[in-house]
């Protein structure tokens, strides 16, 4: 009689099994320890009955396990479509960062520019300040010279 050992201690099902192949610790734990819990049932069958299964049985333990092994498959398809589309989401996520990035360095330069602008604005209004001052200096002296003219109309007046 060959026994089915499963290892559940490890985390995973571990077949021992010639044909079975070894899953310790795989991504499908529940999946392979249910498949395993088939077979093992199947051989417990075999070991504790004294005379051969009957046929029918067989087939139904047969068709038992390869129903499990399709739903199995089904969700392994299942899941590695899930992992493609998180894939798809990671890189839609890592492509909108880098737009944010991009879009954050434009306006990053658009700040610069419109604090240059401000800049040119201050320096033109100081241009302006000192044009009025040499405006409000002009009028000053044309009013220097309006004075000196009435003292000397007035000067030239009395003499």
């Amino acid at each position: 009689m060959k026994e089915l050992q499963v290892n559940l201690m490890e985390g995973g099902a571990k077949t021992t099994e010639p044909g079975l192949g070894t899953n310790n610790r795989c991504k499908h734990d529940h999946y392979n320890h249910v498949r395993a819990s088939y077979e093992l049932q199947c051989y417990e069958l075999r070991a504790n009955s004294h005379e051969p299964l009957a046929t029918s049985e067989l087939r139904a333990a047969s068709y038992e396990l390869r129903a499990t092994s399709y739903e199995i498959r089904a969700t392994r398809y299942e899941i590695r479509a899930t992992s493609y589309e998180i894939r798809d989401t990671r890189y839609e996520i890592r492509a909108t960062r880098y737009e944010l990035r991009d879009t954050r360095y434009e306006l990053r330069d658009t700040s610069y520019e419109i604090r240059a602008t401000r800049y040119e604005i201050r320096d033109t209004s100081y241009e302006i300040q000192d044009i009025r001052a040499t405006r409000y200096e002009i009028r000053d002296t044309s009013y220097e010279i309006r004075a000196t003219r009435y003292e000397i109309r007035a000067a030239s007046a009395t003499v």
